[in-house]
C-alpha cells in the first residue's frame, strides 16, 4: 500500500527502497518525518511521543506532518499512509545502532551453543540463570542433553552452589562435555543445606565417608531427610551406597544420629531416647 502511494514522492520513495522496502530500525522512522522539512531533534521527539501514547503533544504534531505534507503537495492518501506507518513500527523497532549490537550478541552466543569446545560452558551459564527468556530450566536441560552434553548427578564432593563443567571425568565418554548439577538445584533440599555443605567442604576438606561427613556437617541444618534425599541421588556413591533410600542408607543415617546423639549435639538427645 504505502510502496503504492510514495511512488509519486520521489524523495520518499528513494528512503522506502534504500531497505528493500521495509521498515527494519526505528531510525528510519526518523528519516521519513525529515523528508517533510524537519529537523532531527522535531522528529525524534515525533517518535519519542508516540511511541509514549501522548495524545495530546501527539495531535500537535501530526496536524505538523499533514500540513508539511501538503504543502509539499502530498495527496491525503499519501500523508494517511505515512502517519499509519508510523504509528505501527513505533512501539517495538530498535535503534539501528542498537539492533546490530543485538544481532552481535545473539551471533556471539549461537557460536558458543553450536561449538563442541564452548557448548559445556554456554549450557552451564544458561543453567545458572535458570533457563533463558524463551524457555524454563527444564527445557534447557533437554537441549543441552540434545547438543551432546552429558548433566551429571549432584556429589557431594564436587557439587557446589552452581552448575559447573566438568573436566576429563569418566562419566563423558561420548559426550562434548560434562555439567555437574548443583546441590541447591535438588528439589527439596534446602539452599541453607547445600551451602552449609559446601562451607563445610571448603573448610575441612572432601568427606571420606557417610559417617565422615555425619561428624563435619551441623545436623540442626543438614536433616535426616536431606541426607535421605541425597543417598536417594546418589551424592554419596563414592562410599559404596546405592542410589537408592535402602536399608543400608538408612541405617547408616540412624547410626550416626545415634552417635551424635551421645555426643550431646543438640538436637539429637531427644532421638537417642526415642532410640
Amino acid at each position: 500500500m504505502l510502496g503504492q502511494s510514495v511512488t509519486h514522492v520521489p524523495s520518499l520513495y528513494r528512503s522506502w527502497t534504500k531497505r528493500l522496502a521495509k521498515v527494519l530500525f526505528a531510525d528510519q522512522l526518523v528519516e521519513l518525518v525529515k523528508l517533510l522539512g524537519f529537523d532531527h531533534a522535531w522528529a525524534e521527539r515525533f517518535r519519542r511521543a508516540i511511541g509514549r501514547g501522548r495524545a495530546g503533544g501527539r495531535d500537535v504534531m501530526e496536524r505538523a506532518i499533514r500540513e508539511a505534507g501538503a504543502r509539499q503537495h502530498w495527496t491525503t492518501e499519501q500523508s494517511n499512509t505515512l502517519m499509519a506507518l508510523l504509528v505501527q513500527h513505533v512501539g517495538y523497532l530498535h535503534l539501528h545502532g542498537h539492533a546490530l549490537s543485538m544481532a552481535r550478541h545473539v551471533f556471539r552466543q549461537a557460536c558458543l551453543k553450536v561449538n563442541p569446545a564452548t557448548a559445556p560452558a554456554f549450557f552451564a551459564e544458561v543453567l545458572n540463570n535458570g533457563g533463558s527468556i524463551q524457555y524454563g530450566l527444564g527445557s534447557a536441560v533437554e537441549e543441552a542433553r540434545r547438543f551432546g552434553v552429558l548433566l551429571l548427578p549432584p556429589r557431594v564432593n564436587q557439587s557446589g552452589d552452581r552448575f559447573i563443567v566438568e573436566e576429563n571425568t569418566g562419566e563423558s565418554r561420548g559426550t562434548i562435555g560434562a555439567i555437574r548439577v548443583p546441590l541447591t538445584a535438588i528439589r527439596g533440599f534446602g539452599p541453607e543445606a547445600a551451602q552449609h555443605i559446601v562451607a563445610v567442604r571448603a573448610a575441612f576438606g572432601e568427606f571420606t565417608s557417610l559417617l565422615d561427613f555425619c561428624r563435619k556437617v551441623d545436623r540442626r541444618l543438614v536433616s535426616r531427610h536431606d541426607m535421605l534425599l541425597l543417598i536417594k541421588l546418589g551424592a554419596f556413591t563414592f562410599t559404596g551406597l546405592s542410589p537408592r533410600p535402602t536399608g543400608g542408607g538408612r541405617a547408616a543415617v540412624h547410626l550416626a544420629r545415634r552417635r551424635d546423639a551421645l555426643r550431646g549435639r543438640g538436637p539429637c538427645r531427644a532421638e537417642l531416647a526415642r532410640g
